[in-house]
Parts: structure tokens; C-alpha cells; sequence
């Protein structure tokens, strides 16, 4: 019974030493790198992903071919490819501001549903895929996401986006504070009426003057009121209605002098008044809509 213990002792030493070797083996097989079927594989299939336009995942696969542990000829291509990838890889970096252009690095940012960082305080530059992306910024409760295009080669493309400003503790949700509204100055515009009305009336004048002057016979003469005729010829006549129209214009025209005069005066020197702009915005809930007024009484 107790060579039997013995030799289950020994046994039991022999198995934990091999477990060990084996371990360490393994170990030792990692440290040196992979081995000649896992660099033919990453060779094969970093090919695959750099043709699918797959850049990130070429570039890893090639580092991984491109170890010492890989044969000569697979080590040669792979280092190639991870070099000419590094000079197409595109690369964005992202930012997230407020409507006050103020940062917010607490922000989580997805680009095709999956995770690229969880904060913005690192300013680190990413590499993405050339193609179609849809990248969602992640705020607290609040999302912004952005549709954008990469072209290969591209580095360093800056994607910023911008959340709304915080609401205000005790603002209604989704409403909008309305300004107060502007009031601007405005003169009063019954004296340019009045100061149009008196250009008008200066101008019927002239031309009535003209006419009447124009109307009087050559026998007669306009400065002694005389005329060259016997008593009773017509031209008496002609000449007196002649003169009443010229001193009708005279009149007129004078009269709209005055107004002309008096309207201008009074729109540059009487005080200006207050007009009120009256307010409109609208604003928007994540379950309502509408409009918010205001105004000065």
C-alpha cells in the first residue's frame, strides 16, 4: 500500500510538471508570434477586406502576416499592403459643441451603430472606412446624427455637432422665450401728404399762369393793363379773362408754396413716434408644436 502511494505521487508530480511545459509552450508560441496557417490566413483574408473597401480590418490582418514569426515571402507582401493602407486609410476627428460653440466631451459617439469613442476629451484621431457612414452623437438624452461621405486618403476630416442649449429650470418644455419687442421711430405722414398736395398745387398754378399770359392779345400790354383797341372790340375781353386766369394761377400756385413749405417743416422738426414690432416665433415639444407671440401695449 504505500509503494502504491508512492507511485500515485510521483504520477500526480508528472502530470502538473507537463501541464506546466504545455503552458509554457503556448506562451512562448504567442510571445514569438503567429504561427504559418494563422499568416497565411490574415494574408488571404486582408486581401478579401481591402477589396471590400474594408481598410481598418486590412491594415490589422497585414500586421498580423507581417510579423517575424511568418514566412519570408507573406511577411514581405503584408508589410507592403499595411504601408500603402496607411497612406489611403481615411481618418475624421469629432467634436460636439453647444449653440454657445462651448465643447461637450461627454459625449458618445457611434458611427454605423457601433461604439468609436465613449468621450470627446482626448482629441484623438479615428480611422473609418472610405463610403457612406452615419455617425450619432450621444448627449445625455439627447442624439444628433449626421450623414457623411469619406473619401479614401482623406485625414483628419473634422465632424462637429451641434446640440441644442440646455433649457432653462422652470421654461416649458419645447417653448421658446419671445424677445421683447422692437420699437423703432417713425414720423408722422400727414405733413409729406400735406407738402405733396402743395407741389401739386405749384405746379397747376405755374401752368395756369403760362396759359393766362400766353392768352393775352399782342394789342394789349400786360405791365399798364392797357389795350391798342376801340371800346367794345373783343380783345378787352380776352385780355380780362386772360389775366383772371393768370392771377388764379398766381394764387394757386402760391397757395401750394406755403403748404409745400409748411409740410416739409412740420415732417423734419415734429417729434418721432413709436412703432411697435410685434413678435413670432416658433417653437417645438417632443410631443407638440406651435407659435409664441409677443408684443408691446
Amino acid at each position: 500500500m504505500l509503494l502504491g502511494r508512492r507511485r500515485g505521487s510521483l504520477s500526480l508530480g508528472a502530470g502538473v510538471a507537463l501541464a506546466a511545459a504545455v503552458t509554457l509552450a503556448a506562451t512562448a508560441a504567442r510571445a514569438e508570434g503567429p504561427t504559418k496557417d494563422e499568416c497565411v490566413d490574415a494574408h488571404g483574408r486582408g486581401q478579401d477586406a481591402r477589396e471590400a473597401g474594408q481598410l481598418s480590418l486590412a491594415r490589422k490582418l497585414f500586421l498580423t502576416c507581417a510579423q517575424p514569426s511568418c514566412p519570408a515571402l507573406l511577411q514581405g507582401d503584408c508589410a507592403r499592403f499595411s504601408d500603402e493602407l496607411d497612406k489611403t486609410q481615411p481618418t475624421v476627428t469629432v467634436a460636439a459643441r453647444d449653440s454657445a460653440q462651448a465643447d461637450l466631451p461627454d459625449t458618445a459617439v457611434y458611427v454605423d451603430g457601433v461604439l468609436m469613442a465613449t468621450r470627446l476629451d482626448d482629441g484623438k484621431i479615428h480611422d473609418v472606412d472610405p463610403g457612406h457612414h452615419e455617425i450619432r452623437f450621444v448627449n445625455g438624452h439627447h442624439e444628433v446624427t449626421q450623414a457623411l461621405v469619406v473619401n479614401e486618403g482623406e485625414r483628419g476630416r473634422l465632424i462637429i455637432a451641434t446640440f441644442p442649449a440646455p433649457r432653462v429650470v422652470g421654461q416649458p418644455i419645447g417653448v421658446v422665450p419671445v424677445e421683447p419687442p422692437a420699437t423703432t421711430g417713425r414720423r408722422p405722414v400727414f405733413p409729406l401728404v400735406l407738402a405733396g398736395t402743395g407741389l401739386a398745387l405749384v405746379g397747376a398754378g405755374v401752368t395756369l399762369g403760362v396759359l393766362g399770359l400766353h392768352s393775352v392779345p399782342s394789342s394789349c400790354g400786360v405791365a399798364d393793363h392797357a389795350c391798342a383797341v376801340p371800346p367794345g372790340d373783343p380783345a378787352l375781353t380776352t385780355a380780362k379773362n386772360a389775366m383772371t386766369m393768370t392771377n388764379v394761377g398766381f394764387a394757386v400756385g402760391g397757395t401750394g408754396l406755403a403748404a409745400m413749405v409748411v409740410g416739409l417743416v412740420w415732417h423734419f422738426v415734429a417729434p418721432t413716434s413709436k412703432e411697435t414690432v410685434t413678435g413670432l416665433v416658433p417653437w417645438t415639444a417632443p410631443h407638440a408644436a406651435g407659435l409664441a407671440f409677443g408684443a408691446a401695449l
